[in-house]
């Protein structure tokens, strides 16, 4: 596994002076708050200790004489850096010091890397990431050994650097340093320095090397014979035009996509009323068949009492015996007997009629009203057909609507398409006449070999891990990331870097050297294991609620690339990372989460990184 260090304190001490100090967590910390408070003077402080050549004063500093920077060492060891902010070496004590050092330290370190002595800050620092001895290109002809500070930079971004138009692998934005620039990238990215430059080639070398300028010849003229234009501006100034007309096209078919997603939604619950008004008719029905069952059921009773009414008067009068309606013998039978009980039979047979008549009265009520139901649900039922007919056609319409608009916007999507591939021929060209000039140069007589590129498929890796932790922070339009290395710049979606506007490339430069972090640690290569960003989301903030509406506005990038870098580091990322920004980070702090917020505000949590008191005697 490869060494990762940690930085656990920066601490200013000074005599009479009250501690200025801040902790980092070894998973994330984020600084924000107020401008002016100090926020961007840690990060220049923490370079200051790594080996800067100086540290800027500012009032508030004055007075305080030590400034210490705690580190943990891959071996879990606690080491402390102390340096005066005048400048000067470096000392080393080892343990965790949080106080004016009274005795020897344990080495001193210059500031300036030697090749010869191993006592400087550099070779310290390289050392402890197992990069001490590595060797990057220099010039075309010649080797040195790498420096910390050259790969500083990749960890340690400012908010300069964060903002600035220059590619994020050249760091100086000077032309005679953009050689050991590469080299040191190349040497991160691959785990490979350049000391086998310090070879000649040999005669199958120089055969080798002749037949790939011929090979990249014809790759050369492949490119250009793609081409269809000559001037890659004009291709860039199509791509953004073709951008806001695939914009307007998407919001025009998105407003119709809607309208038809209304409709849909009110074809659904027709529909719904539909099937449930067919099964209420199904249940009338069913009834109405039940009821008219019962109902001649009723009627054959009504006619049955009537026969047994009109019949009863008649029942034994020509049979002299028992009395048929109450079984009586003769000799116990009274005078009148039959008419007695014929007449009591009577009365029965009409209580029961009447009964069994308004049961059926109450059953033709009931009869009716299911009808009467019955016909006003298929009256719905009709005019629920009409409405979804009706629907129906709206959405035809629509889509009749909707056909060429999306037409259109393939077209624009194909036409954008195309300009993206040009553009990636212009980069491809780049490399390939950037490989060639390399070449040639190896092939020169008396030359040492030029160091070789970026194996593609190394950079292929890179640009998917870039281009992952872009979609984790829903950057917006980043499906082609490609890197030029002759330029050693990035394109997106065609794009320069240098060429977007500065929120843009502030996220394009935090997620490279996120991502450059994140794929050392895959691969188990060199790097110190910590990120330090200032401000890859906004460029300026006022004191705590004295915002105005200008500000306001122009604060950041997006609130959800915004609040998906912070989720992204406090989850995600695997490494330490310390993040200076204005905007107050939207996300719960977990444990292990260090948040600072400083107001510039008497009396309201804390002022700045230095104490409020401090900053009003530096301004008495």
């Amino acid at each position: 596994m490869s060494k990762r260090i940690e930085l656990t304190h920066l601490t200013f001490l000074g005599q009479g002076r009250e501690d200025a100090s801040i902790e980092f967590g070894s998973s994330l910390t984020v600084v924000h708050g107020a401008s002016d408070t100090g926020k961007s003077y840690i990060v220049e402080t923490i370079d200051y200790m790594l080996g800067a050549s100086s540290l800027k004063t500012i009032p508030e500093e004055v007075g305080y004489t030590h400034i210490l920077l705690g580190i943990r060492l891959a071996d879990g060891t606690r080491v402390t850096l102390v340096r005066s902010p005048a400048g000067g070496d470096i000392e080393v004590y080892r343990g965790d010091v949080r106080s004016i050092p009274s005795g020897r330290p344990d080495e001193i370190l210059a500031r300036r890397h030697a090749s010869g002595n191993v006592h400087n800050i550099s070779r310290f620092l390289l050392r402890q990431i197992g990069l001490d001895g590595t060797k990057i290109q220099e010039k075309k002809s010649s080797i040195r050994d790498l420096r910390f500070r050259d790969i500083c930079h990749f960890f340690v971004v400012d908010e300069t650097q964060m903002h600035a138009k220059r590619s994020p692998v050249l760091h100086s934005g000077q032309y005679p340093s953009q050689v050991a620039e590469k080299s040191a990238f190349r040497l991160l990215l691959s785990g490979h320095d350049d000391s086998a430059l310090a070879s000649s080639l040999t005669e199958v070398e120089k055969s080798a090397s002749k037949g790939k300028l011929e090979l990249l010849d014809s790759l050369i003229e492949d490119c250009q014979a793609q081409l269809q234009s000559e001037d890659p501006a004009s291709i860039e100034d199509q791509l953004e035009r073709l951008d806001a007309s695939i914009q307007s096209s998407t919001s025009s078919i998105e407003e119709f996509l809607r309208e038809r997603g209304s409709l849909l939604a009110v074809r659904r619950q027709a529909s719904t009323e539909m099937v449930e008004q067919e099964r209420r008719l199904g249940e009338v029905r069913e009834l109405l068949a039940r009821f008219n069952l019962l109902a001649r059921q009723y009627a054959s009773d009504i006619a049955r009492l009537e026969m047994v009414r009109e019949a009863g008067s008649l029942l034994g009068f020509f049979d002299q015996g028992a009395c048929v309606f109450c079984g009586a013998a003769p000799e116990h039978q009274q005078a009148n007997h039959l008419l007695v009980e014929s007449a009591s039979i009577e009365v029965a047979v009409s209580v029961e009629i009447e009964k069994t008549s308004r049961l059926q009265e109450d059953l033709n009520v009931t009869i009716g009203d299911l009808r009467e139901q019955a016909a006003d649900i298929n009256q719905g039922l009709r005019q629920a057909e009409g409405n979804l007919a009706t629907i129906d056609a709206d959405i035809a319409a629509l889509e009749e609507r909707l056909t060429p608009m999306r037409g259109g916007l393939e077209e624009l999507l194909g036409a954008r398409s195309n300009g993206e591939r040009q553009i990636s021929l212009f980069s491809q060209m780049d490399d390939l006449r950037a490989r060639k000039r390399e070449l040639e140069v190896r092939l020169l007589p008396d030359s040492k070999p030029m160091a070789p590129g970026v194996d593609s498929t190394i950079i292929a890796d890179f640009i998917e891990t870039m281009k992952q932790s872009l979609y984790a922070w829903h950057v917006p339009d980043v499906d082609h990331v490609s890197y030029s290395e002759g330029k050693a710049e990035f394109r997106i979606n065609g794009r320069p870097h240098s060429s977007r506007g500065k929120g843009m490339r502030a996220i394009l430069h935090a997620a490279f050297t996120v991502s450059l972090a994140n794929y050392c640690f895959e691969k188990d290569l060199p790097h110190p294991g910590f990120v330090i960003l200032d401000s890859p989301v906004v460029t300026f903030r006022s004191p705590l609620g004295r915002e105005t509406v200008e500000e306001q506005a122009e604060e950041m990038l997006s609130p959800t690339v915004a609040d998906s870098l912070y989720r992204y580091m406090d989850v995600d990322f695997p490494g330490q990372a310390i993040v200076i920004e204005n905007i107050d980070p939207n996300i719960k702090v977990a444990d292990g989460v260090v948040e600072y917020k400083f107001t510039r505000t008497a009396g309201s949590g804390r002022y700045g990184f230095f104490p409020e008191r401090v900053r009003n005697s530096s301004a008495e």
